[in-house]
C-alpha cells in the first residue's frame, strides 16, 4: 500500500465485492435499541409506518425524560440519522451527552425515524429485501419524497400536534430538502428545521480519501449492479465492514480508531470507548444507489435528481438532464451548523447551501 488513502480504498473495494457474495448470518449480535434505552431508564415506544410506495418503517420515540415525565403539551421532534447509520447514532454517548436524551430531559417528545433498508426498516408489503432486487431500487430521494412525509404525518396523528421540529445530520439534512422541493405541502407541518453538517451542495467536497473512489463511482456502481442480485450495500444484516471493525475493537484498538478516523475525521469530544460498543449497529444498510446519488452530485457540482443517462432521463424526466431540487423554495426558519474540523462538508460548502436559500434575511449585530 503506497499510503492511507490507498488503504481505504482496497477496504472499501474489498467491501463492495465481498457483499456481493456474502450470505445473510449475523457473525455477532448487535445492541438492541429498545433494551439499551430501558436499561437507562428512559421510556421508549415504537411505532410502525407504511409509506404511500409500500416500505415499512420503524419509528422509535421516546415521549419523556427521567426528571420530568409529564407528556402533555410536549413539541415533538425528529431526529434524523445520516447514511449508513440508524437512531443508534443520536444514543450511543449515554444519558448526559446523546442529543435523544438531552432533548427528552429537556421537555421534548422525540422521534427516531428509521429510513428504508436499515437495520429496524427491512420491510416492504410486497417485496423481499433478500430476495427481490426491486426493493433496494431507491435513493435519498425517495427517503426525501415517501418516508419523512409519512413520519411526519405518523407523529402528527399519534401527538395532535400541528407542527413538528427537525433535525438532520448529513443525509438527514438532504433528505429534509428533497421533501421541501419535492413534496412543498409539508413544509407547513414543519415549526423549523436544524440541520447538521447537510450533504447538499457538494462543490468543494475536497476528501482525499475518497475523491477518488467518487470519481469513478459511476464505473463502479455499473460493475455492482452488473454482478449483483440487488443494488444493496453494507445492508444490515450482515456487513463485510463492520465485522472488520468489530473484530479488531480488542486486538487492534490503535487501527481501528485509525481508520474510523480516516473515514469520520478526528474529534475532540467523541467518547471512542462508548463508540466502540455501538459498532455493531454500523453500518446500518443503504442502497448503492444512495451512494452513487451522492457521486453523481460530487462530481457534477449541483443538487438534482438521480442522473439515469441521457436516454432514461428523457423518459422519467422529459429532459437528458436531471432537473435540480427548488432548495430556493426552503422558506421556512432553517438552522444549519458545521464544524471546520468536517472532512466531507467543509464550511465552503455550508456557507454555499446558505447563499442559496433565498429566505434568508439579512440582518446587524444589534438585531440578535
Amino acid at each position: 500500500m503506497q499510503s492511507p488513502k490507498d488503504l481505504v480504498n482496497f477496504i472499501v473495494i474489498l467491501v463492495l465485492v465481498k457483499s456481493v457474495f456474502s450470505d445473510t448470518s449475523e457473525p455477532f449480535s448487535k445492541p438492541d435499541m429498545v433494551e439499551y434505552v430501558t436499561s437507562l431508564g428512559y421510556p421508549i415506544e415504537s411505532h410502525i409506518v407504511e409509506t404511500e410506495d409500500n416500505y415499512i418503517l420503524k419509528i422509535f420515540r421516546i415521549p419523556h425524560g427521567k426528571k420530568f415525565k409529564k407528556t402533555s403539551r410536549r413539541t415533538p421532534i425528529i431526529l434524523m440519522h445520516g447514511i449508513l447509520a440508524g437512531p443508534e447514532s443520536f444514543a450511543m454517548l449515554g444519558p448526559d451527552r446523546s442529543l435523544s436524551f438531552r432533548l427528552a430531559e429537556a421537555g421534548y417528545d422525540v422521534w427516531l425515524p428509521n429510513c428504508r433498508g436499515t437495520t429496524h426498516s427491512r420491510k416492504h408489503k410486497t417485496l423481499d429485501p433478500d430476495r427481490n432486487a426491486s426493493y433496494w431500487d431507491f435513493s435519498w430521494h425517495e427517503i426525501g419524497k415517501y418516508d419523512l412525509p409519512a413520519v411526519i404525518d405518523k407523529i402528527i396523528e399519534k401527538t395532535g400536534s400541528k407542527q413538528v421540529t427537525y433535525i438532520g445530520h448529513s443525509q438527514g439534512g438532504t433528505i429534509v430538502f428533497v421533501t421541501a422541493s419535492e413534496r412543498p405541502e409539508y413544509k407547513k407541518k414543519l415549526s423549523k428545521v436544524i440541520v447538521m453538517a447537510p450533504a447538499v451542495y457538494l462543490n468543494h467536497f475536497n476528501n482525499t480519501v475518497l475523491k477518488d473512489l467518487v470519481k469513478d463511482f459511476k464505473t463502479i456502481y455499473s460493475v455492482y449492479l452488473s454482478v449483483n442480485s440487488g443494488e444493496r450495500l453494507f445492508y444490515s444484516s450482515y456487513s463485510d465492514l463492520r465485522y472488520f471493525m468489530y473484530a479488531f475493537k480488542d486486538l487492534f484498538p490503535g487501527l481501528l480508531r485509525y481508520v474510523w478516523e480516516m473515514f469520520n475525521g478526528e474529534s475532540e469530544v467523541t467518547d471512542f470507548k462508548q463508540v466502540i460498543e455501538f459498532l455493531p449497529t454500523l453500518p446500518a444498510g443503504s442502497s448503492i444507489k444512495q451512494i452513487a446519488h451522492f457521486s453523481q452530485n460530487i462530481n457534477s457540482k449541483s443538487f438534482r435528481h438521480f442522473d439515469y443517462g441521457a436516454e432514461k432521463n428523457l423518459k422519467i424526466y422529459n429532459k437528458t438532464v436531471p432537473p435540480e431540487y427548488n432548495v430556493k423554495g426552503m422558506d421556512l426558519p432553517i438552522y444549519i451548523f458545521a464544524t471546520k474540523s468536517d472532512i466531507y462538508i467543509p464550511i465552503k460548502v455550508i456557507m454555499q447551501q446558505y447563499e442559496k436559500l433565498k429566505c434568508i434575511k439579512n440582518f446587524g449585530q444589534a438585531t440578535f
